[in-house]
């Protein structure tokens, strides 16, 4: 199991998080994992661990990169992007419990998605980050109209001395296929598509309390079976399917 789940009051991994600005010395030379990672799925689990191992067996940091907001997001009509499977908060804390060292967390406005590959490759990565390795999946796009693929990535490590691994798809699982279980009411089926129980980010409103820290179980306002599992959070809201929450 590349991702451990951690137990509601346990002691969570430090992470870095890079936004924007100087990276960190004992950060350079990371093996990067690029990905957007929403939700975190079993269909990310053998390039997370690919790039565990590498990390390991060279004592090297481990990073991944997620992008806020998520690009489909940026570019969705109003009122028309997907639901998140990962909000920020919760990347927090799912994120180092993978074992990475820091999180590459870029703001995708206009002047980043009009990126070229190289310029992303060149500028982002080697230039600001120095990362040493790149890991990513053979579907994995980039840049600006998306014109960067893992050939390009392999390309590129090639003239510059970088290590770069591709990773093919082991599993029919997406970010898609979770939301349409999710959406379905089916969430036994997500849970086994996350491999893990799906999570909700919680924000009491007006006079409402925020509950205390643990595992609550949310339901649909109309009742019927339980629809997941909430983690109560400071800042994120997901109001759309919840109406009670039972204590776990």
């Amino acid at each position: 199991m590349f991702l451990p789940v951690l137990p509601p009051h346990a002691p969570q991994p430090v992470m870095s998080i890079v936004t924007q600005g100087p990276l960190p010395r004992r950060l350079h030379h990371a093996v990067l994992c690029l990905g957007n990672f929403d939700g975190l799925h079993r269909g990310h689990g053998a390039l997370v661990a690919l790039a565990q191992a590498l990390a390991g067996q060279q004592d090297l940091p481990l990073a991944l990169m997620s992008c806020e907001p998520h690009p489909r997001s940026f570019f969705a009509p109003p009122g028309q992007a997907p639901f998140r499977l990962t909000t920020p908060v919760q990347k927090r804390l799912l994120f180092p419990a993978a074992g990475a060292d820091y999180l590459f967390e870029p703001a995708f406005d206009a002047a980043f998605a009009a990126l070229t590959p190289e310029d992303f490759l060149q500028g982002v990565l080697r230039g600001r980050l120095r990362v040493g390795t790149i890991v990513c999946g053979s579907d994995f796009r980039f840049g600006a109209g998306r014109r960067g693929d893992a050939e390009t990535i392999l390309r590129f490590a090639a003239r510059h001395g970088l290590g770069a691994r591709i990773v093919e798809k082991a599993l029919p699982v997406s970010s898609t296929a979770v939301r349409a279980a999710i959406n379905a009411g089916e969430i036994a089926e997500a849970n086994r598509l996350l491999g893990r129980p799906w999570q909700i980010d919680l924000l009491a409103d007006g006079l409402q309390l925020r509950p205390p820290p643990g595992h609550y179980l949310a339901r649909r306002p109309e009742g019927g079976p339980p629809f997941g599992i909430a983690l109560p959070a400071a800042r994120a809201r997901h109001g759309r399917f919840l109406d009670m929450l039972e204590r776990l």
